[in-house]
């Protein structure tokens, strides 16, 4: 005996008393069906078996019995909108990208759905132009679009035969901060056939790259069907270490408490944090300072840091060795050009007088002292040779300062 999987009844019209109501669905397909009269409720009904969901199923009455599908769904084979839609490829590397558009109606109010399928990136979009599809794997996918105005709906699906995934290498890089330390470069490979064979332009094979510095970084990315796919990536990062600069200005005489440090660091990231090993501090520019040691660390909005030290001295203890230099070369080679003497500029009322071997004053300056330049008060350069000088603080403490400073090309 044949083994009956889904038997559907329903009512059919056998003497003519009856009228039906179209239904609104295309059936796929019915098979053998079988009439028997039966009586109900007063009344003559044919009642037909058949398998499968016959096409003229629906609902049916003589004004006192009616018998409903019970499974009945709308078709939209009444639905004037027209769907369908295009696919194109693209060869990116070795691989394959697809771009699809609606080219259907394009109705007010329309919404237009795609499913690309679950090895599809992205799977899901909306719109009549979706962005470009890759497929991680090879082969029939089914790629559906789904329209609606609001009133009626569609969906329409076709088979793509589709290649893989595109072979492609993105490169994530982590730039170098600070000056002395490394960056590195990561690589993904994406689609394409291992083994892969890796090629930088610093003659590295490996598939990623660390202990960088800062600069360019080309490579090609061949894979075992000899498909390639070259790029580039830039480590970046500072090429000099930041330009420390200072000021400093010793205590006067002891106990005075004025003292100053002002720092200034170029080529690092702001805001700076200064660190002063006192703790009493946290600014570039110290004031009220007495003698004593001043290490600080300088770190930059980067992480990088900058460790230095100065000394502040009492003034009125050093010896003339200690600040009044005894050799300069005015060669304007930016290096010792002029002969200067710390502190000075503190001292309002000094004066300066240089001699030459003769006994002759042949430079001056009062209360202005810039530094000396090895020229004589006229402009004309003065030979190498000694120079004597007298330096007279002309304060409270009557400070006298005599020696000779030698000048050289």
């Amino acid at each position: 005996m044949k083994k009956i999987l889904s038997i559907i009844f329903f009512l059919t019209l056998c003497g003519g008393s009856l009228f039906a109501q179209r239904i609104k669905r295309q059936v796929i397909g019915s098979y053998g069906t079988r009439h028997v009269m039966v009586n109900a409720g007063g009344s003559q009904f044919c009642l037909a078996a058949t398998v499968g969901q016959p096409p003229n199923a629906g609902t049916i009455s003589d004004g006192k019995n009616t018998l409903r599908q019970g499974f009945q769904q709308p078709n939209d084979e009444n639905c004037p909108l027209k769907v369908s839609f295009e696919a194109s490829k693209s060869q990116q590397g070795c691989g394959i990208n697809y771009a699809f558009e609606f080219t259907g109606d394009l109705a007010p109010n329309l919404s237009i759905s795609w499913n690309f399928g679950a090895n599809a990136s992205p799977m899901l979009a909306d719109g009549a132009v979706p962005p470009v599809i890759s497929f991680a794997q090879p082969g029939q996918q089914t790629i559906s679009v789904t329209v609606g105005d609001g009133v009626c709906q569609k969906t329409i699906a076709q088979i793509l035969d589709a290649q893989g995934e595109p072979f492609l290498a993105a490169a994530e890089k982590t730039d170098a901060l600070c000056f002395g330390t490394k960056g590195s470069i990561d690589l993904t490979v994406q689609g394409g056939n291992a083994p892969f064979v890796f090629k930088w332009s610093n003659d590295k094979t490996t598939e990623d790259l660390s202990g960088l510095n800062p600069g360019e970084y080309n490579f090609t990315v061949t894979d075992a069907a000899g498909c390639t796919f070259s790029g580039s990536e830039t480590v970046e990062g500072p090429t000099a270490p930041p330009a420390l600069a200072a000021e400093v200005r010793d205590e006067l005489c002891k106990d005075t408490r004025d003292g100053s440090i002002e720092i200034t660091l170029a080529n690092a990231t702001q805001p700076l944090v200064f660190s002063w090993s006192d703790g009493a501090a946290t600014g570039a520019k110290r004031d009220s300072l007495t003698k004593g040691d001043y290490a600080v660390t300088i770190t930059d909005a980067n992480g990088c840091k900058t460790d230095t030290a100065f000394s502040i001295r009492v003034f009125c203890d050093l010896e003339e060795k200690d600040f009044i230099p005894d050799v300069f070369s005015p060669n304007g080679d930016g290096v010792n050009d002029l002969w200067n003497v710390e502190m000075l500029d503190r001292f309002p009322g000094h004066t300066v007088q240089l001699f030459n071997r003769w006994g002759n004053v042949i430079w001056e300056a009062e209360g202005n002292f810039a530094g000396w330049d090895g020229r004589n008060s006229k402009g004309g350069e003065m030979p190498v040779g000694a120079y004597f000088y007298i330096i007279e603080l002309n304060d409270p403490t009557a400070k006298v300062y005599k020696g000779s400073v030698t000048l050289i090309r």
